[in-house]
């Protein structure tokens, strides 16, 4: 379930916030790991962060801290991303097919990226509309920062109520938001 936290107006947009002693010391502890996908990352001189973020005392990849955090810009971005509805999927699932399908495409082999965009199509196909969450806002959001404006409006719900709207939804990054993160992540993974 997406759990939807204040804008911190402090982090850049580009995701690779400086690294106080606290967050390295916690990057380092955690070997850059995601504690929600799982994914690996490493640092470098460019990027010591490793596109990785500490987000309430847990490591998180990018993808994951986005998820956690549809207001915050992604490389100036309110349109980081869109949301599915996917009961089958985990968020860390969704995540880990998603840097699958950025690597895939930034790979050059014509057909792993063809397959690659067919599986994107697919996600895209369970974007959910505004017609399914009508109830939100009157207005249609028009970007992944103005969905999640309305999800925090229905904080009237009682916990099981919210749990039945949004157990399912899923977060899915916008390759071109992405792009310069799939990159540096293809290039220094093992």
């Amino acid at each position: 379930m997406l759990n939807i936290l204040s804008i911190d107006s402090t982090v850049p947009p580009d995701l690779n916030q400086k690294v106080d002693r606290a967050q390295w010391a916690k990057l380092k502890q955690a070997r850059f790991t995601c504690a929600c996908c799982g994914y690996q990352s490493a640092p470098s001189e460019s990027v010591l962060s490793g596109f990785m973020q500490v987000v309430n005392k847990e490591v998180l990849c990018a993808i994951c801290a986005s998820a956690l955090q549809l207001q915050r810009p992604v490389r100036n971005l309110a349109n980081h991303g869109f949301i599915i509805m996917a009961s089958d999927l985990s968020q860390s699932e969704v995540t880990s097919l998603s840097r699958e399908i950025g690597f895939a495409i930034l790979s050059g082999d014509s057909a792993r990226r063809e397959r690659a965009e067919t599986v994107f199509e697919q996600l895209l196909e369970s974007e959910i509309t505004h017609s399914d969450f009508q109830f939100l806002t009157e207005e249609e959001p028009q970007t992944c920062a103005e969905m999640a404006v309305g999800l925090t409006v229905i904080s009237s719900l009682n916990r099981n109520e919210y749990a039945k709207y949004f157990k399912d939804l899923r977060y899915v990054p916008n390759f071109v938001a992405f792009s310069h993160i799939y990159e540096y992540w293809s290039k220094t993974s093992s």
